[in-house]
């Protein structure tokens, strides 16, 4: 009966035993580097309305997300082609760029960038907020997985001009 009651006493702390979080290493300085340069290729590709350069950068199944002013998101819906060919129609460019230094974590194929941004469309200031992106490795190089923004138009005016 003790033997039963030991297996099972065992056996119970192996269960609820909270299993060790692995712990996050900081991010190589060339992983990181990596990482916010796709970020910023994305802002370019953006720029030059460039459908091929937003193709490269983006995973295929890449998703979205725009949280509006009053806080409701928007999700893309359907295929990110159809998002990459509405930036390559016509107009002027859409010129996204960090207002810092964007924080970069990465851990194995998984990386975050964090960072607030500015919006034009064209040479007109059109909204600011915080740009969350998640990206995964691809190979030797890393995608675009989920891109979530906020949009800020109180509060936001521009610091500097593109």
């Amino acid at each position: 009966m003790r033997l039963v009651l030991l297996a099972t006493a065992l056996l119970a702390g192996q269960i609820v035993a909270p299993v060790p979080a692995r712990a996050q290493t900081a991010a190589p300085d060339s992983s990181a580097q990596a990482v916010a340069e796709t970020a910023q290729r994305f802002f370019d590709a953006m720029a030059a309305r460039d459908t091929t350069a937003l193709l490269d950068v983006l995973h295929p199944d890449a998703v979205l997300v725009a949280i509006g002013p009053d806080g409701t998101a928007q999700v893309q819906d359907g295929d990110i082609r159809e998002w990459v060919r509405s930036v390559g129609q016509g107009g002027g460019p859409w010129r996204e760029r960090f207002l810092e230094k964007p924080r970069v974590e990465v851990d194995g194929s998984l990386a975050t960038v964090w960072a607030r941004y500015d919006f034009y469309l064209g040479d007109q200031f059109s909204h600011c907020g915080m740009d969350a992106f998640q990206l995964v490795r691809a190979g030797e190089s890393w995608r675009l997985f989920v891109v979530t923004f906020t949009v800020e138009m109180v509060g936001c005016e521009p610091v500097v001009q593109p």
